[in-house]
């Protein structure tokens, strides 16, 4: 078994959670793991900040530093246009073998509400509300409030919603992170989102070549 010290960097807590949950999946069934540096991914807040690292990993490619990026796809239409938008490439298959880039599509969310039967659990409304085609959803962070606001009754669920001028509400990251390190399914989830299929077969893939 060999350890693989990886250094990663996501935009916000919910993709923190996520990943590192990912990670833990991974590295169960697999001959070696990947361990983070410093202890967990880093918070970059900000897709500009986190855009900025990794175009630093990409030139320092020749050091030998693994890395992980998650992002989302947003107001990208495809994939391949927002690796050209990065790192001026046609495809993130072009990046160094220990730069693992990964984009849920269209947001982190869409993974995390692909567990629908574990998400409508949590929420504690009908199984109904949700699809079977995440990755379709054009705002899946907007699917959640418009779930929470006409189905939910608990006040701290109520708190996840934005006010005005806000993006999320005071509770909507502790709530949802509580949901993805102690509830989500991530099989059950990888059955729904194939980007999150995608992005565990690419995790294990690596480990499995070195």
């Amino acid at each position: 078994m060999a350890d693989i010290y990886v250094y990663a960097y996501v935009e916000d807590e919910p993709t923190e959670a996520v990943l590192k949950k990912m990670i833990e999946y991974v590295n169960s069934y697999s001959r070696n793991r990947f361990l983070f540096c410093n202890g967990a991914p880093v918070i970059t807040r900000g897709y500009g900040n986190l855009k900025n690292t990794a175009c630093r990993f990409l030139r320092a490619e020749k050091s030998g530093i693994w890395s992980i990026f998650v992002t989302d796809l947003d107001q990208f239409e495809t994939v391949h246009s927002l690796c050209n938008n990065w790192f001026g490439l046609s495809c993130f298959r072009q990046l160094p073998s220990q730069m693992i880039f990964r984009i849920a599509v269209r947001e982190v969310e869409s993974w995390i509400i692909a567990d629908k039967e574990g998400i409508a659990e949590f929420l504690n409304v009908a199984v109904a509300n949700f699809t079977d085609l995440p990755d379709n959803i054009s705002d899946p962070k907007q699917f959640i409030f418009k779930v929470i606001r006409h189905k939910c009754r608990n006040k701290k669920y109520k708190e996840m919603l934005p006010l005005r001028g806000q993006a999320i509400g005071i509770e909507y990251n502790p709530q949802i992170v509580s949901f993805i390190t102690n509830n989500w399914n991530i099989e059950n989830a990888m059955n729904k989102s194939p980007s999150l299929k995608r992005a565990i077969q690419c995790f294990a893939s690596r480990l499995s070549s070195i």
